[in-house]
C-alpha cells in the first residue's frame, strides 16, 4: 500500500545503519574481549584469538560501512528536509519531528532511550545545518561532494540513529515479548548498561543537557550495573546456547577447566613433543642453572608428572625437562 511504500526509504537507510554498525561493534568488542583476557587471550587455543580476524571481513563484505553510512546520512538529510515542508517523519526517523529533551533522569530506562533519541535528532539537525551551508557555498557542487564536505559529522549522525534505533527495539521487545520476570530484571540491567555506556563514551555528542554531575551518576551507576549483572554473566552467556564444539576454546568451556585445558593442547606444541627443549643445549649455557633448580622445587603441578631428570653438573650437555622447560 501506499504508506508502506512511503517507508521503504526509512527502511532502507535504517538497515543500512545496522549492517554498519552491528559489525563495526561487534568487531570492536571482539578485540576488547580478547585483551580483557590478557596473553591466554592470544593463545590460538583460547578460540578468542582468531576472532576479531575472522570478523573482519564482515565489517566491509556486502556493503562497506563508510558507503553505507553515508546512505543513511543522506536519508536523513532529506528527511529533515521533508520533515520541514509539513510532512510527517517516517519509521524510526519520527523522532526528527519532536521537540528536545529539557531534563533527564539518568536511572529510568525510557528515560535513557529518550536521551539517545535526543542525541540522535541533534547531530540530524546539525548534520543538515552544516551540509545546507556547504550547499550554499558551492552550489555546483553535487549532493555527494558536498556531503564529503561533513563526512565526519555524517558518520556521528548515521551512527546515533543506527544506535537509538538498536536501543529502541531492543527496550521494546524486553517489554513486550520477555515474560519470566527474573529474567527480564537481567536482561533490562543489560540495556541500562548498553544504554550508559554509550552515553559515557560519547559525552561530547550530550553537551548542553548533560552537566559533570550527570556523567558522575552515569560512571556510578555503571558502577553498580557491573554489580548487578556479575552473577549472572556466565548463565546469561550460556543462553546463547554455544557449545564446545562450536566454541572450540579452552577459556569457554562448559566444565571450567580452564588451565587443565590449556595444559593439555601446549603439550601438542612441535616445541613440546621432544623429551629435550628446543634449543636447550645453547641456552644452558647461558642461563642460571642454580636459579632454575629452585624455580623447580617451588613449582606446584597437580595433574602432569613430575620430572626425575635432575640438573647436576651445568654444562650445555645436561637436558631441561619438557614439563619444567613449559613452566618457566
Amino acid at each position: 500500500d501506499r504508506g508502506a511504500a512511503e517507508e521503504l526509504p526509512e527502511l532502507h537507510a535504517t538497515l543500512c545503519g545496522f549492517k554498519v554498525f552491528a559489525t563495526v561493534n561487534t568487531q570492536r568488542n571482539l578485540e576488547e574481549c580478547r585483551l580483557a583476557c590478557g596473553g591466554q587471550g592470544f593463545l590460538r587455543s583460547s578460540g578468542v584469538g582468531d576472532a576479531p580476524q575472522n570478523f573482519n571481513e564482515l565489517v566491509t563484505a556486502e556493503g562497506e560501512q563508510v558507503v553505507l553510512s553515508q546512505q543513511l546520512a543522506r536519508f536523513l538529510i532529506k528527511e529533515i528536509r521533508r520533515v520541514r515542508s509539513g510532512k510527517p517523519a517516517t519509521g524510526m526517523a519520527s523522532y526528527l519531528g519532536e521537540k528536545f529533551l529539557v531534563s533527564v533522569d539518568l536511572t529510568s530506562p525510557p528515560q535513557l532511550l529518550a536521551l539517545l533519541e535526543d542525541r540522535a535528532r541533534r547531530l540530524a539537525l546539525k548534520l543538515e545545518k552544516h551540509f545546507g551551508a556547504a550547499e550554499a557555498a558551492d552550489p555546483s557542487a553535487t549532493f555527494e561532494q558536498t556531503l564529503n564536505t561533513c563526512a565526519v559529522l555524517a558518520w556521528r549522525a548515521a551512527e546515533a540513529h543506527t544506535m537509538y534505533a538498536f536501543a529502541a527495539n531492543n527496550l521494546r521487545s524486553l517489554t513486550d515479548y520477555v515474560i519470566d520476570g527474573a529474567v527480564r530484571t537481567a536482561l533490562m540491567s543489560l540495556w541500562q548498561l548498553m544504554a550508559l555506556q554509550q552515553i559515557s563514551e560519547n559525552g561530547a555528542q550530550f553537551a548542553g543537557l548533560l552537566s559533570e554531575q550527570h556523567f558522575d551518576v552515569v560512571s556510578q551507576r555503571i558502577v553498580e550495573l557491573l554489580q548487578d549483572i556479575r552473577p549472572d554473566a556466565v548463565v546469561l552467556v550460556d543462553s546463547f546456547g554455544f557449545q564446545d564444539r562450536h566454541l572450540k576454546s579452552t577459556l569457554g568451556r562448559f566444565d571450567g577447566n580452564v588451565y587443565e585445558a590449556i595444559y593439555e593442547e601446549a603439550k601438542k606444541s612441535p616445541l613440546n613433543l621432544s623429551e629435550v627443549m628446543v634449543g636447550w643445549p645453547d641456552l644452558a649455557k647461558i642461563l642460571d642453572l642454580e636459579m632454575l633448580r629452585e624455580g623447580k622445587t617451588q613449582q606446584r603441578v597437580s595433574s602432569a608428572p613430575v620430572p626425575t631428570s635432575e640438573f647436576t653438573t651445568g654444562r650445555a650437555s645436561e637436558v631441561m625437562p619438557v614439563a619444567s622447560a613449559s613452566k618457566l
